[in-house]
């Protein structure tokens, strides 16, 4: 499943493999405030399978994203993020429109996730690719921070 990427050179999508799982685990904790421990994730590459990636340059995993199709043909992105050495590179784009594709390509609908109130950058890269805030889901971060729910619905929006 190695594609090219027009969006980021020289980067590489692939499904995440075991091996994967300790840089995984360092992007995870250089990225979010409370990061998922490296067994959740790889309980999260068991579950997801082909819906784990992760993006590759020059041979070196520089990020990753999960998402998955729940009941009701309606699609989970679950987490995306990038090296913060590698940010704003396109990496990130390159990872959510994979995820879509995927989604898609396994019959979802719609798509939602949750992203917290404070991370702007995050609320735009999705507003890009046509998510609309739906909801807040109140105390939603063990720290207290609310998120917001986006979505996304492939018959208004064909990415």
């Amino acid at each position: 499943m190695i594609k090219s990427c027009g969006q980021a050179d020289n980067v590489k999508i692939r499904k995440a493999t075991f091996s994967d799982l300790n840089v995984i685990e360092t992007i995870e904790r250089s990225s979010f405030k409370t990061p998922y421990p490296k067994s959740i994730l790889k309980v999260l590459m068991i579950l997801v399978d082909d819906g784990f990636i992760v993006a590759e340059k020059q041979g070196k995993v520089v990020g990753y994203a999960i998402s998955i199709v729940e009941a009701g043909k309606r699609g989970h992105l679950i987490s995306i993020a990038v090296d913060p050495r590698y940010r704003r590179k396109g990496i990130g784009k390159t990872l959510l429109k994979h995820s879509l594709s995927y989604l898609k390509s396994r019959g979802a609908r719609t798509v939602f996730l949750e992203v917290r109130a404070s991370n702007v950058a995050a609320q735009a890269l999705y507003r890009s690719f046509g998510f609309k805030k739906v909801g807040i889901k109140r105390n939603y971060y063990p720290d207290g921070e609310d998120a917001l729910v986006m979505e996304l619905r492939f018959e208004d929006n064909d990415r």
